[in-house]
This record gives structure tokens, C-alpha cells and sequence, in this order.
């Protein structure tokens, strides 16, 4: 079983690779420093709720969908 961070890790990984975009074009898009999107992705960086908020809003899904399990 998955932890709440792995799940959001993998999502954001996931969404940001259907959107085929790199890490420092999400930092560009949304404001958030490019260290915090690698560290948030890594698992070495919880996130506020502005972040999630402003990272669920660019890739046009609700802030509980990027905690959600990865349907195997």
C-alpha cells in the first residue's frame, strides 16, 4: 500500500509527463520554485495547500485527485 506522499509524488510525475512538460516549465506556469517541484516529486517535500491548489489548477484536476491511488 501506497503512502498519501507516494501517491502525490506519482501522480504529479504522471500528469506532468501527459502533459509533456519538464520540471521547469511547471515552475515557469505556476510560480513554484523549480528545487520545491523536484523535492515535492522525490518525496523530500511536503507541500502547502497554495502549491497543491496552483499544481491541481495546471493540470485541470481537483486537489483530492492527486492524492488518489494509482489504479493498478
Amino acid at each position: 500500500m501506497k503512502t498519501i506522499q507516494e501517491c502525490l509524488a506519482h501522480n504529479l510525475r504522471t500528469l506532468r509527463a501527459a502533459k509533456e512538460m519538464s520540471q521547469s516549465q511547471v515552475s515557469e506556469a505556476t510560480d513554484i520554485a523549480i528545487a520545491s517541484i523536484k523535492l515535492i516529486e522525490t518525496q523530500k517535500r511536503w507541500p502547502e495547500l497554495e502549491t497543491i491548489n496552483k499544481l491541481a489548477k495546471l493540470y485541470g484536476v481537483s486537489s483530492i485527485k492527486l492524492f488518489q491511488a494509482p489504479k493498478t
